[in-house]
């Protein structure tokens, strides 16, 4: 397409939006707010946002905060008690966002981190990165995005999980357990 670079058309695969009713449903009646979506993407750029305690019906579509210069590899998550991740799917953005998910629950057990991923879970990342460091997780239905121009010419193939680094398990099951099963490790 003219005009149309790579980086473009990568940018525009990587712009899932978190659907308002995950994110005014068990997001919201799990955290209450957010401190740090170290993803959030309002123009197709990757910048963190963060200073976040909005009201459910602000959310979705609405940025939430302030803006940061930045992406959410680099970001330090750690100064946020309630990190909300849902990273660029394209090829290699998912591990490094988990690496930063485990990370962060390592230096960060009084925090708060869930993502919300593709369901690899036969992935190399999936087995070194979440399976090992997740305290839960919960397996929806395949889930609709919100997305401008791609959703409407293509569907999501992948299922996705909402995963638990650092928190509560209890309070993420009665939040998320509407959705399916909530697995926890032991």
């Amino acid at each position: 397409m003219i005009g149309e670079t790579e980086t473009e058309t990568t940018v525009d695969r990587d712009r899932w939006i978190t659907p308002r009713w995950i994110i005014e449903g068990p997001l919201w009646a799990y955290m209450k707010g957010l401190d740090l979506d170290p993803y959030y993407d309002p123009t197709g750029h990757t910048k963190p946002r963060v200073g976040l305690t909005p009201r459910p019906e602000d959310c979705a579509l609405v940025p939430w905060g302030t803006i940061e210069v930045g992406d959410g590899h680099t970001h330090d998550w750690t100064k946020y008690d309630r990190v909300w991740v849902q990273p660029p799917y394209s090829r290699g953005n998912v591990p490094k966002a988990m690496r930063q998910a485990k990370g962060y629950a390592q230096r960060r057990p009084d925090g708060h981190c869930i993502a919300l991923i593709n369901c690899a879970t036969g992935s190399q990342y999936w087995h070194e990165l979440v399976a090992p460091h997740a305290k839960a997780y919960v397996f929806p239905r395949r889930i609709d995005f919100e997305h401008s121009q791609l959703s409407k010419e293509t569907s999501q193939r992948n299922d996705q999980a909402i995963i638990l680094f650092a928190g509560d398990v209890e309070r993420f099951c009665e939040s998320f357990g509407g959705l399916g099963r909530v697995l926890v490790p032991r």
